[in-house]
C-alpha cells in the first residue's frame, strides 16, 4: 500500500492510532486521579483512629510523617507546574504548525484543559489548609499544603 492520504486503508489506520492514543491518555488520567483520591482517603482515615486515642493526630504527632507529606506535596506540585509549562510550550508550537482549523481547535481545547488543571493544583492546597481545619482534619493545621508561598 502507498502512503497516499486518499487511500481509505491509511485513513482508517490513522483514526485507529488516534483512538488508541486517546484511550491510553484517558487510562493514565484515570489512574492518576484514582491514586490521588486514594491518597486523600488514606490520610483522612489513617488520622482518625489515632486522633480518638489521644490529643495529637498521627500526622501532627510524627515529625517524620509530617515532613514526608510536605515533601510529597511540594514535589508533586512542582512536577505538575513544570509539566504544565512544558505541555503549554508544546501546544504553542503545535498551534504554530497546525495546518487545519480542526487541528488548531484541538490544540486550543488542550490548552484550556491545561489551564484548568493548573488552577486545580493552585486551589486545592490552600483550600484543604483553610477548610480542613474548620471541618476537623487535624493534619490540615500542621502541614503546609501551600508549597510555593
Amino acid at each position: 500500500m502507498s502512503n497516499n492520504p486518499s487511500n481509505p486503508d491509511t485513513a482508517d489506520s490513522d483514526v485507529e492510532s488516534e483512538q488508541t492514543e486517546t484511550t491510553s491518555k484517558q487510562r493514565l488520567y484515570q489512574s492518576l486521579k484514582t491514586a490521588g483520591v486514594s491518597l486523600v482517603i488514606l490520610i483522612l482515615f489513617a488520622s482518625q483512629p489515632v486522633a480518638a486515642q489521644g490529643n495529637e493526630s498521627l500526622v501532627c504527632g510524627s515529625d517524620f510523617l509530617e515532613s514526608t507529606i510536605q515533601a510529597f506535596v511540594t514535589a508533586t506540585s512542582l512536577s505538575a507546574v513544570i509539566l504544565f509549562v512544558a505541555l503549554y510550550q508544546m501546544d504553542a508550537i503545535m498551534e504554530m504548525v497546525a495546518m487545519s482549523p480542526e487541528s488548531q481547535q484541538k490544540v486550543k481545547q488542550h490548552e484550556k484543559k491545561l489551564w484548568g488543571a493548573l488552577i486545580k493544583i493552585i486551589v486545592v492546597g490552600p483550600g484543604v489548609t483553610a477548610i480542613g481545619g474548620m471541618i476537623g482534619w487535624e493534619f490540615a493545621s500542621c502541614i503546609d499544603l501551600v508549597p510555593f508561598f
